[in-house]
């Protein structure tokens, strides 16, 4: 095996110590995008999913952004458009339009080379450096998920959400495949930043498989302020682990009523959390109307949590997927209540619950849901 070299947190402190209190990323595109418009996006570190954005045009060819970041690391996102041809980053249709691609943003410096965004390569910074480096490792599996991706979201855009009943099994192998190769990557780099960002992205899966994954993860990666937001975030999650009761919380239904969800206690519950702009939560809507149609007459119910923040987009998605279960959202996107007290850091997400309000199964994909039903109502 190729042994590959990355900065360690030991070497990072000296780095810190010295590293400038701005970001500036510079940008040399070699394509014709003259009066093009730039946009940095990035979380907001006090609020999940709370998206900064700055600006900026293309100017001969080149670009530039300047700003200073409050955390020490942060996901962000570049993405390109032509004035007047914006489309809506958060819309889930939108995701293989945009000219965008991801990084690991810190007050360094940037340098964005390429032909255009998505296949500029971006390097500045120690963390950026990392990233780099897993991500040459993952991109070609990506690459291949990406494109049965844009597949089923075509299907599910066009109203053929069934035809993703074939993609879905296809989809998840390559998620399988990305999955083991990012745990080998976090096994054999412990001192990695780009661990930490496996770990993170691993936020979903179940409780006893994170916390064994975010513990290989070093000491000086655990001081990190994202690494403490994960721990605060498992600690929450752990209130909702299987055994656990269900959390009660009231919420607005689609015309506009306020719902309990305690109201549903002495029925088996499909506790769902999804976005209209989450392409893996309306690939997986097929699967729950089916399941929904043949249990709902044996004291079963489907209750779906949005983290929509625009009830227009909520609406038309419930349309268009079919959706005629509960539907319950407060439009405050990430900040969403129930999803804040079930530690929801990732969509699609879900809990089955039992009639005694008891927590019996979480994050049930395709047809595991009738499976898992199939066990408990005859």
């Amino acid at each position: 095996m190729i042994k590959i070299v990355l900065f360690t947190i030991m070497s990072l402190i000296g780095l810190y110590g010295s590293a400038q209190d701005v970001y500036t990323i510079k940008g040399k595109l070699s394509g014709n995008h003259e009066g093009h418009k730039v946009f940095l996006r990035y979380m907001n570190p006090n609020g999940l999913k709370e998206f900064i954005v700055d600006s900026t045009y293309v100017k001969n060819g080149k670009f530039i952004l300047k700003g200073i970041l409050a955390s020490d690391m942060l996901s962000a996102k570049l993405h390109m458009t032509a004035v007047g041809k914006e489309l809506d980053p958060l819309d889930w249709k939108n995701y293989h339009k945009l000219d965008q691609q991801e990084f690991m943003l810190q007050n360094a410096e940037f340098h964005v080379t390429g032909p255009n965004i998505k296949q500029a390569r971006i390097t500045g910074g120690p963390v950026q450096t990392d990233y780099l480096v897993l991500s040459d490792i993952v991109k070609p599996l990506q690459q291949k998920a990406d494109l049965i991706s844009k597949q089923m979201m075509e299907n599910a855009a066009a109203g053929h959400s069934e035809a993703n009943k074939e993609l879905g099994p296809k989809y998840s192998s390559m998620a399988k495949a990305i999955e083991d190769a990012e745990l080998n990557f976090l096994d054999t780099h412990p001192n990695s930043f780009a661990s930490l960002l496996i770990v993170s992205n691993q936020m979903g899966v179940e409780n006893p498989k994170f916390e064994e994954r975010f513990n290989k993860l070093s000491t000086g990666v655990r001081s990190l302020s994202l690494a403490k937001a994960l721990q605060e975030q498992l600690n929450a999650q752990k209130t909702v682990d299987i055994g656990n009761h269900a959390i009660d919380f009231v919420m607005d239904n689609d015309k506009g009523q306020p719902v309990s969800f305690s109201s549903f206690q002495g029925k088996y519950v499909l506790l769902d959390f999804w976005a209209s702009w989450c392409g893996p939560c309306r690939s997986e809507m097929p699967f729950i109307n089916e399941i929904y149609q043949k249990y709902k007459d044996k004291n079963f119910e489907v209750v779906a949590v949005s983290i929509d923040s625009k009830k227009e987009h909520w609406l038309k998605a419930i349309k268009e997927d079919k959706m005629s279960w509960v539907q319950l959202s407060d439009l405050k996107g990430y900040k969403n209540d129930a999803a804040l007290k079930y530690g929801v850091m990732a969509i699609p997400r879900n809990f089955l619950i039992n009639p005694e309000g008891v927590i019996i199964a979480k994050d049930l994909r395709g047809e595991d849901i009738e499976k898992e039903l199939n066990k408990i109502i005859k």
